[in-house]
This record gives C-alpha cells, sequence and structure tokens, in this order.
C-alpha cells in the first residue's frame, strides 16, 4: 500500500512485516530509511520501512478483519485506548477521520480476564536479539583501558533576548481566532489520561530490565545443574555490571543520607530504576586474589514502596558491604561463604576500567540530553527570529517545528525553558502581521495557507509537550497546569547555581540528578555555561505571566 510522507515519534500506526498481516503498533524511532516501532498485543519490536505502514484510524476499517487471532484483538483494544488518551493518532487528518463510522465496541471487545496474550512469532528482521540478547560469557572480563574520558561536547544553547534582537513573535495578531484551533478542543480529546513518560522511554526501561532478569535466570539455572564442587567457580562469571567499587557505596550512603534529612519528599516519590543482580558484588583483593562481598544477603529483593524506603536499604546494604571488607579474616570463608563470592576472575585494572566505563556512560548520558536541549533552544530562537513583527519566512519556521517534534524531549528540558513552550502554544493562532506588510492579494493568500501549516504543525509539537510533561486532574488546561508545574520547578531549584542549573538533566529530588552531582567531578565534563540561558531568564518568567489559557 502507499505509504505516509513521514511518521513522528509516538504516532499510532498499522504497520507490515513480510508474511504477516497490518498489526497495530506505536513509533518508537526514527532510524532514517527505516521506524522502529513496538506492537501492540505481543510488545515486539520491528524496524519497517516508510511504504510498509499508515495511520491507524484511517485504515482501521480496511484491516480489522485481518485477523481473528486474539492477540491481534488485544493489540486493536491496546492501541483504541492509547488514541484514547492522547487524543490523537498523530496523523494531521485525525480529526477528519473520526467523522467516518467508529468501529464497533464488539470488533475489539475481549474478555476481561484475558490471559497474557500470546506472542507472534516474527522474522529476525524484527528484533535485534542478537544485540539484546549476549551470551554469557565464561573467559576472565577483558576491558578496554584506553577509553577517552575527556570526550568534550559543546552544544551552543544560547536563547538571544527578543528585545536585543529585535524580533519576536507576533503575539498580538495570534489573538485572531478565525481558523485557529483552540485548546479547549485539545483538552476534550486528551485530557482524559496524560502520561508522564513518553511511551517509548518507558519500553526502553521494560527492555533493559527483562534483558537483566533473562541474564539473571540464565545464571542461576546454569548453576542448580551443577554439583557442589564446580558451583563456586562457575558463580564467579559475573557480568561487569556485577561489580560495584567502594566509591559507588560511598555513593549510596551518601544518598540514604540526603534522603533521610528530606524524607517527606521522597517518601511520595516513585522508586527509580537502578541495576540489581543476584551476583552484584564488591570485589576486594588479598592475597593475589579477587573476592567478592554480595550485596544483597536475600534474593530475590523484596518489593520497595517509595524510593525512601530503597535507598535506606541501599544505604545499610552499601554499609554492611564495606564494614565486612573492614572486619574480613580469611577463615570467613569457611564461616560465612555464603555471603562471598570467591576466584573471581578479575584484576584491579579491571575494576578500575569497570568504573570508568560507568562514569563515561553516565557522562555521555548527560551531555546527550545537554545537546537535545540545546538544539530545541536553537531552534526556538531561529522560529522567533523567521517570524517577527517585520518580516516572516512561515515555510522556514514549519521546517524547524517539524524538526522539533524529531527531538526526544524530557519533561526536565520543557520545564527548564517555559518560554518554549510557551511560544509554541501561541503558534497555534499564527496569523502574521499583514495590515503592516507590503504584499499583493496574491502573496497574501500564499502566506494564509503557509500561516494555517504553522498552526497545525505548532499543534502537533504543542501535544507532544503535554504528553511529555502530563497533566494533573481537576486544571482545566494543559497551559494552566503546566505553569503550576515549572512554578514548583522553579522552587525546587532556587537554591542550585547557574553552573548547576545548566548541567540538570533530570528532575532535582531525583536519585539519577544526585549520583549525577555527586561523581561530575570525576567525570572531566567539558561544558561552556550558557550566560544567557540562566534559571530567571525574563522569557521565562514572560512565559509563565502571559495572558490568558488558550
Amino acid at each position: 500500500m502507499k505509504g505516509e510522507n513521514r511518521f513522528n515519534i509516538g504516532d499510532k500506526v498499522f504497520a507490515k512485516v513480510k508474511g504477516y498481516p497490518f498489526w497495530p503498533a506505536i513509533v518508537l524511532e526514527n532510524n532514517g530509511k527505516k521506524y522502529k516501532v513496538k506492537f501492540y498485543g505481543t510488545g515486539e519490536i520491528g524496524q519497517i520501512k516508510l511504504e510498509d505502514m499508515s495511520y491507524y484510524s484511517k485504515n482501521k476499517h480496511k484491516f480489522l478483519k485481518a485477523s481473528k487471532r486474539k492477540d491481534f484483538r488485544d493489540s486493536i483494544q491496546e492501541i483504541e485506548e492509547a488514541i484514547k488518551a492522547a487524543g490523537t493518532d498523530g496523523s494531521p487528518d485525525y480529526e477528519s477521520d473520526q467523522m467516518g463510522d467508529s468501529i464497533s465496541n464488539d470488533s475489539i471487545s475481549t474478555n476481561k480476564n484475558r490471559g497474557f496474550p500470546k506472542k507472534r512469532k516474527r522474522s529476525t528482521s524484527l528484533s535485534k536479539s542478537k544485540d539484546n540478547s549476549p551470551a554469557i560469557k565464561s573467559k576472565k572480563v577483558k576491558m578496554n583501558t584506553s577509553i577517552n574520558i575527556a570526550r568534550n561536547l559543546s552544544p551552543t544553547s544560547s536563547l538571544q533576548n527578543d528585545e536585543k534582537n529585535g524580533s519576536q513573535v507576533d503575539l498580538k495578531k495570534n489573538e485572531h481566532d478565525e481558523n485557529s484551533i483552540s485548546e479547549s478542543k485539545i483538552e476534550l480529546n486528551s485530557s482524559k489520561k496524560y502520561h508522564t513518560e513518553v511511551e517509548y522511554d518507558l519500553d526502553k526501561v521494560k527492555k533493559n530490565t527483562t534483558h537483566d532478569k533473562t541474564l539473571e535466570t540464565e545464571r542461576i539455572s546454569t548453576n542448580k545443574d551443577l554439583s557442589d564442587a564446580t558451583n563456586v567457580q562457575s558463580i564467579t562469571k559475573v557480568s561487569s555490571e556485577d561489580y560495584t567499587i567502594k566509591k559507588e557505596l560511598e555513593a549510596f550512603i551518601a544518598f540514604g543520607e540526603h534522603v533521610e534529612r528530606q524524607r517527606e519528599i521522597y517518601s511520595t516519590l516513585p522508586v527509580e530504576e537502578r541495576y540489581d543482580s543476584e551476583l552484584q558484588n564488591f570485589p576486594f583483593f588479598i592475597q593475589g586474589k579477587c573476592i567478592g562481598i554480595k550485596l544483597h544477603s536475600k534474593w530475590p529483593l523484596k518489593s520497595f514502596s517509595s524510593e525512601y524506603e530503597r535507598a535506606i536499604y541501599d544505604k545499610n546494604m552499601s554499609q554492611c558491604a564495606l564494614e565486612t571488607r573492614k572486619s574480613f579474616e580469611l577463615d570467613h570463608l569457611q564461616t560465612l561463604s555464603s555471603k562471598f563470592i570467591e576466584n573471581l576472575e578479575i584484576n584491579e585494572d579491571d575494576v578500575n576500567t569497570i568504573f570508568n566505563e560507568k562514569l563515561i556512560a553516565m557522562k555521555e548520558k548527560i551531555l546527550e540530553k545537554l545537546k537535545i536541549e540545546g538544539t530545541m533552544l536553537q531552534i526556538d530562537s531561529k522560529i522567533k527570529n523567521c517570524l517577527s513583527l517585520h518580516s516572516a519566512d512561515p515555510e522556514k519556521a514549519i521546517a524547524l517545528l517539524e524538526e522539533m517534534l524529531t527531538l526526544n524531549l524530557n519533561a526536565t528540558m520543557l520545564k527548564k525553558h517555559a518560554n518554549v513552550v510557551d511560544m509554541v502554544r501561541r503558534l497555534r493562532k499564527y496569523v502574521g502581521n499583514l495590515e503592516s506588510w507590503t504584499m499583493n492579494d496574491e502573496e497574501k493568500n500564499i502566506f494564509r495557507k503557509h500561516a494555517e501549516v504553522v498552526k497545525k504543525t505548532a499543534l502537533k509539537v504543542y501535544v507532544k509537550f503535554m504528553h511529555i510533561v502530563g497533566k494533573p486532574p481537576g486544571v482545566d488546561t494543559f497551559w494552566d497546569a503546566f505553569k503550576t508545574i515549572a512554578t514548583k520547578f522553579r522552587e525546587e531549584t532556587k537554591d542550585l547555581s547557574e553552573g548547576e542549573f545548566y548541567v540538570l538533566t533530570c528532575e532535582p529530588h531525583s536519585r539519577e540528578n544526585f549520583l549525577n552531582n555527586y561523581f561530575i567531578k570525576d567525570m572531566s565534563l567539558c561544558i561552556p555555561f550558557q550566560n544567557n540561558v540562566t534559571k530567571d531568564s525574563d522569557t521565562d518568567n514572560k512565559s509563565q505571566k502571559s495572558e490568558g489559557s488558550s
């Protein structure tokens, strides 16, 4: 079938794999010639060509009878619920598609007490199983010691002051409501349910967690089949992530103490993702041997109701490991054998390399987010320049908005720069400044058509922002909710320096942010601090004080 021109992250589509019918899916990534999608009902991941994809709503009547399988019916129900929560499937023509006949409830109804859907078998082109399921290596861990820790990145995230440059989006004329799309309509479609994270981010977390659990199951099941004589040696074949050095344990203790001082905050926060393993250990060396102190005395771990509970567990676990090392004697290997892993095939250089690699991964994650944030600010500044009061280049603005749609933004970026959200909000009603510009009738007609595209594209970006940030219940519009959220964020970050605020890439009270700050002195971060990207910039304050809640 003939595909669409392009798709955006989060779009709900029908996607086809050779040998299988079209299947409901969500777009996770744009990889150039192909799109990475996740199939509803099965949870499988695929790389699909543009011509093998189409928006869900405009083609659901065509493909609904493609299969009578239970997992297909499940997938239909899942995507319908996702579209209902989002208010759109991402198609620019979604509202007009909804004018047609809706899918009958019978066609997507399923037993409420249904079991877990069976996974469909797909060709190897669907999944990167070779990449996601590495075999457990039995040889000694060999680490690459020639890693450039001081990798530099210079995101140019300058945001120019509107008055200084003499250019700003035409806000007065934007109050003209003709041919504009009101937010009340958006809210009606999308206020029922908001996700605090984009779906593809959740998928990545689940994927990594599943991978860790699968790896552990393989290790444990292998050990059960071995005799007692060989069990000690086989259990030493741990992954590099299982090694936790003294600096990390000290960081866990520091975070636990920090959490104890702010219990009222962390008692309300959900548990953050972190790596856990039955074989997780604190390695140390004695008489030429490497011995690991097991970090978890019981496995599997109990469930924790809040980040406070988990942080206190990590603190006590770390203190116990350090105390055990301090009082260790060789005969403990016999009397307290369950606490240790003997004969670890690793040396001190390997341990140092493992820690350096963790720092590099942490650093690269920070720099990647800052790079995306810088790109977002560049786009914001360019849009304001090309849609000024004196002249306008709407085609360029459309291209910039399309680029913003592709960015992997998070809520922290938007909270840091509320002016970006406000700019996109206002562009949904953009009409230009035709009364002051010298244009003939033909030029005016062309401009009006381009202005309509600007409004529609801005709407798509605004809907994306709504999904990223979310909307608390009891608030009429997303903008009202966002102003409250942004104000709270400013309060939480008021004690940060300009430099600390600039490198903030996650929620200020998160475990991730605490560990980033704890280890940042070891990361050799070379980042240019921008004087015009400040905590309390005029543009941010204007955004939150702007009139109306459209």
